[in-house]
C-alpha cells in the first residue's frame, strides 16, 4: 500500500512538472517584435501572438479600450486594443513603458470597404437633416441646420478627400487593398 501511494505521488509530481515545462516552453515561443518592425512583420503573424515593448503614447480617454505604443521613432505607432482578458487600459499608463502580448489583427481596406464607408457617411448626413425636420421645429431646424451643415460639410469634405486618397492607394497597391495591423492585447505589464 505504501509503495503504491509513493508511486502515485511520484507519477503526479512528474505529470505536474511536465505541465510546468510545457507552459514555460509555450511562453518562450512568443515572438518579440520591435515597434519599428511591427508593420513590416505583422502580415506573417496575423492570428498569432506577438510581444511588443514600447512607450504608451496615448490611451483613449472615453473608453480606455485602446492605446497607442511608440518606439524610438515617435512617428511609428501601433494600435493596441484591450482584449476581453484586460477590459480597459488605465489612462495613468500614458508615458509608461510596457510589454504587451497580443494577437495580431488586420483591417483590410479595399474598394468594397471604401464604398460602404462613403455610403454610411452620406446616410448619416441625410439622417441628421431629416431628424431636425421631423421634429416639426422648422425655424429651430433651419438654424441648427445652417450651423450644423457648415461643420458637417467640412467633415464630409474631409472624409471624402480621405476616401478618395485611399481609393488611389488601393488602386496602386499590389494586393488590391490596404492593410492596417493592430494588436488585441491578451496581457501587458508595466516596465519600471
Amino acid at each position: 500500500m505504501l509503495k503504491t501511494s509513493l508511486l502515485l505521488i511520484m507519477a503526479a509530481l512528474f505529470i505536474v512538472s511536465c505541465g510546468a515545462d510545457q507552459t514555460k516552453e509555450k511562453a518562450a515561443e512568443v515572438t518579440t517584435v520591435a515597434v519599428a518592425d511591427f508593420d513590416a512583420k505583422a502580415e506573417g503573424f496575423v492570428g498569432q501572438t506577438l510581444a511588443i515593448t514600447g512607450t504608451v503614447n496615448h490611451v483613449c480617454k472615453h473608453s480606455g479600450k485602446r492605446l497607442f505604443l511608440i518606439g524610438d521613432d515617435p512617428e511609428t505607432t501601433i494600435k493596441v486594443e484591450a482584449g476581453p482578458e484586460i477590459g480597459t487600459f488605465d489612462i495613468a499608463l500614458e508615458g509608461s513603458k510596457i510589454r504587451v502580448e497580443g494577437i495580431v489583427e488586420v483591417l483590410k481596406v479595399d474598394k468594397e470597404y471604401l464604398d460602404n464607408w462613403e455610403g454610411e457617411a452620406c446616410a448619416a448626413e441625410k439622417q441628421s437633416i431629416e431628424n431636425a425636420a421631423a421634429k416639426g421645429q422648422e425655424k429651430v431646424a433651419e438654424a441648427a441646420e445652417s450651423v450644423d451643415t457648415e461643420a458637417q460639410a467640412q467633415q464630409d469634405e474631409a472624409a471624402k478627400a480621405q476616401i478618395e486618397e485611399m481609393r488611389k492607394q488601393v488602386a496602386e497597391s499590389e494586393h488590391g487593398y490596404l492593410a492596417f495591423y493592430s494588436l488585441q492585447a491578451t496581457s501587458f505589464e508595466e516596465i519600471k
